[in-house]
Parts: C-alpha cells; sequence; structure tokens
C-alpha cells in the first residue's frame, strides 16, 4: 500500500452532490493511522451490515484542539477539508434520517443538551461595582430556598459538591473511631477522599436483581449495628449504577445512624428520577433524617459543571458539627449570577429533564432488544448497560460515541450519559451491529478489513 503526502490545509469544503436517501453521506470515527490518507470506498446498506460502506475515509492523527477524540478517522462525503472543518460541516439534512455529524463524549456526565441562559444575549448582566465588593449574602441562597422549599438557616453553597465532600471526609477524619460506610460498586473519586483524609472505611453492596442494581439493605443495617461510629454516605441515584434509594429505606437508615454517626446523602443526579418523585421539598425529606446532611450540585440538573455550584442541606445543629459555617466573605460572584439565572430559568430545565428521561427510556428499551445487553433500571441522566462483549465501547468509540468503561466488578458494562435524540438512535443503529466476535473483540471496520486504501 502506498502512503501519499500529507494533505495541504484546505481552503475550503467541497463537498459531493447533494445528498438523496440512497446516498448519505455518513461521518464515523475510527483509530487512527499512521499517517493521514484518504481511502476510496463504496457507502450502500446500514452500518455494521455485510454491504455497508462509507463514501470517503479520512484518516488524521488529530482533529480539532477541543474533541475529545483527538487521532481517528472520519468517514463520511467531504474531502479537501481540515479536521475542524470536518467536524463542524452541517452536510446532513434535518429532512435525511442519518447519523450525527459530530463526535460525542457521553464518558463523562456532563450537560449534552443546548443550554437555555448560554443561548441568551446579553448575559451576563453584572454591576461592575458588585466585582469590587465582597458578597457575605449571595442571592443564591434565597433562589436554592424557594426552590427546593426549606429555610434558608438549612442551606451553605459552595464551590461545587466536591468542595462540600472534602470539608465533611475532613471533619469525619476528626471525629474519634468515625468509619465510612461507602458503595460499592460506587464513584472511585469517594474512595480517594478518604483515602487522603485517612478515612477508616467500609464498603456496602449493591444486589444484582434482573434489570436493577438495588441497596443491600440487610448488608448495611448490619455494618451500621456493629460500629461505634456509623457515618454512611448514601449516593442516590448511585453513580454509576443509576439506583435510587427510596425514601422510607432513607429514613429507616438515618434513624438507625441517629444518635451515633451521620448520614451523608450524596444526591447529585437528582432531577431525572421522573414525576412521580419529588426532589424539590429538601425540607420536608429532612424533618425525617435525623443526623442527615445532603450534598447537591447544580452541575446535573442545570448544566453548569464548569461553573462549580453546589450545596448541602441540614439542619443548622449538623452543619456545625461538620463545621461548615457560611463563608465570611461570601460567594463567588459570577457562580451566583450564573445560578440564579438557571434557577430562575428552572422551567426550560424541566423540559430538557423531562426529555433526558424520555430518551433515557427510549434508549434502554432500544438496548434491551438486543440480544447480548442488559441495560439497568436508572433514575439518574445516564444508563449503565451490561453488553455481550469487552470490544463494545471501542465498536462504539469507532462510531463517533465515548463511552465510560469500568474494571473489576462492573467489567462488563459501560455508563452512558444521555444524548441527545440523534445519537440515542445511533447508538442502537450502531449496537444492532456490533459483533463481538469468537474471541469477544469486536471485527474490523468493513471498510478497513475489505477495501485497500487508495494514496491520495
Amino acid at each position: 500500500m502506498k502512503r501519499g503526502p500529507k494533505p495541504r490545509p484546505a481552503t475550503g469544503l467541497r463537498t459531493n452532490a447533494g445528498p438523496t436517501r440512497d446516498h448519505v453521506p455518513r461521518f464515523v470515527v475510527h483509530p487512527a493511522g499512521t499517517s493521514a490518507r484518504l481511502c476510496e470506498a463504496r457507502r450502500s446498506g446500514a452500518p455494521g451490515s455485510a454491504s455497508y460502506r462509507p463514501r470517503r475515509t479520512i484518516v488524521t492523527t488529530s482533529h480539532h484542539p477541543g474533541s475529545q477524540f483527538a487521532g481517528g478517522v472520519m468517514t463520511g462525503g467531504v474531502i479537501g477539508a481540515s479536521p475542524l472543518a470536518l467536524f463542524r460541516a452541517e452536510l446532513l439534512s434535518d429532512r435525511i434520517p442519518g447519523p450525527p455529524t459530530e463526535p460525542i463524549d457521553c464518558s463523562r456526565n456532563e450537560f449534552l443538551h443546548p443550554h437555555p441562559i448560554l443561548g441568551r444575549s446579553g448575559w451576563p448582566s453584572l454591576d461592575p461595582a458588585s466585582i469590587c465588593r465582597y458578597q457575605p449574602n449571595p442571592r443564591l441562597v434565597a433562589q436554592l430556598a424557594t426552590r427546593f422549599d426549606c429555610d434558608p438557616a438549612m442551606l451553605r453553597v459552595h464551590n461545587g459538591a466536591e468542595a462540600a465532600l472534602k470539608t465533611i471526609f475532613a471533619a469525619l477524619a476528626r471525629i474519634e473511631n468515625a468509619t465510612l460506610l461507602l458503595p460499592q460498586p460506587g464513584w472511585e473519586y469517594h474512595d480517594t477522599l478518604a483515602e487522603r483524609y485517612g478515612l477508616r472505611t467500609e464498603f456496602y453492596r449493591y444486589l444484582d436483581e434482573g434489570d436493577a442494581r438495588v441497596l443491600d439493605v440487610a448488608d448495611l443495617e448490619r455494618r451500621i449495628d456493629r460500629l461505634e461510629c456509623p457515618a454512611v454516605l448514601i449516593v442516590s441515584p448511585s453513580n454509576p449504577l443509576g439506583a435510587r434509594v427510596g425514601d422510607d429505606q432513607l429514613q429507616a437508615l438515618a434513624r438507625q445512624v441517629s444518635g451515633k454517626g451521620y448520614c451523608i446523602v450524596d444526591q447529585a443526579y437528582f432531577g431525572f428520577a421522573g414525576p412521580a418523585t419529588n426532589d424539590w421539598s429538601v425540607g420536608e425529606a429532612l424533618d425525617g433524617l435525623p443526623g442527615t446532611i445532603l450534598v447537591r450540585t447544580l452541575s446535573k440538573y442545570y448544566g453548569i459543571p464548569g461553573v462549580r455550584v453546589g450545596f448541602t442541606a441540614a439542619h443548622p445543629s449538623v452543619h456545625g458539627q461538620f463545621g461548615i459555617d457560611p463563608d465570611y466573605l461570601g460567594f463567588n460572584i459570577f457562580a451566583d449570577e450564573f445560578a440564579v439565572s438557571c434557577l430562575e430559568a428552572h422551567d426550560e430545565f424541566e423540559r430538557i429533564a423531562a426529555t433526558v428521561v424520555g430518551q433515557r427510556d427510549a434508549l434502554a428499551a432500544g438496548l434491551s432488544r438486543i440480544p447480548g445487553f442488559q441495560p439497568f433500571r436508572s433514575d439518574a441522566n445516564f444508563l449503565l448497560v451490561r453488553t455481550p462483549g469487552p470490544g463494545y465501547a471501542p465498536w462504539l468509540d469507532q462510531h463517533g460515541v465515548r463511552v465510560r468503561t469500568f474494571t473489576s466488578e462492573l467489567a462488563d458494562c459501560v455508563r452512558i450519559t444521555v444524548p441527545p435524540e440523534p445519537h440515542v438512535r445511533w447508538i442502537l443503529e450502531a449496537s444492532e451491529s456490533f459483533d463481538p466476535g469468537p474471541s469477544g473483540h469486536p471485527v474490523p471496520t468493513r471498510v478497513e478489513q475489505d477495501r485497500p486504501c487508495m494514496h491520495s
């Protein structure tokens, strides 16, 4: 196989003739080659089928700087364009079904939908003088109290939920005989923080019950009973399982811990359980949860992980025991203004959350119909899926979708943050064509397996 010179930067896009239903340009990302080259291939049939051929394949060792898919192959109906132009090209008509034109990273739990606040003109509208003053009473506290139906005295704002967890773990490290009970499987960063602060830890389990992972309540209750000072971390919904601990279970555990320990409830993924679940009456919930502190973030539901806004809710005495007092010099005014704007636009985010729930359920239903796939019930904005082979994540990566993989207990699973509807369809289409092969690894893509590459 001859290799031609590296393509020169393009001055513009050159596309094929207008797309038709029988001839649709498609983009697919494949592993990077050692040099840039242009491959010719036919395109017909469905992705993954024996007759499927992408129209063009452009292999490049680097994409645009912001891409999570640095180094890869894009197949599509465009030639003579820079990688950045290729990723930004709008080649598919809304009237023509087909995959999205850009890859998407569903491995990180970030906001994958158009953001209502960022789409507005004229934001932010800050009083310039306010930047030169401390803000000991952020507007955010009053807005949170209204939205979550609680006394403002029960709230503390933080530089993200991470900062709140660090403060809580540091306080536990100063309590003699305290033992932190962590879920397993769970978010590995909880383990990292516990180790960083020198906490004694034990792990409680989740049980695999068909299409759901559920809390092993009996196991957790036994551990609480025998510990002198248990601090139970409940993650609800769980990351990465998506399982939610019911209100009755949570209250029973909090009452069991009360008087000798603490209950820390990490609710980063609140708001995606559907209309039957009330995540908005924090004050009412805490009345039945003695010795409990709730930890939440605006990163998931309101889509602002980069702004770093989290809050804790607890009775003032519980906040005091963890050394969480209102910040003397106040809160970041930019974060305060942005978060307030999001809370004021709650109805728009509520519609987005309803869309996410609908797409999550559609993705779960679609995958459950494909042999070898087992999606677990989820009350979060992601889906944990047991897959038929270890090559599934690389296969999706080749098709422009990156997902979260695991080791140990969840080595046969991936976590998919729910993307917009076109990507849901594309995930299902790619999943239907996934063939783990006799060795448990995916077969090569058809264009790499069957067609020689032509030098450019």
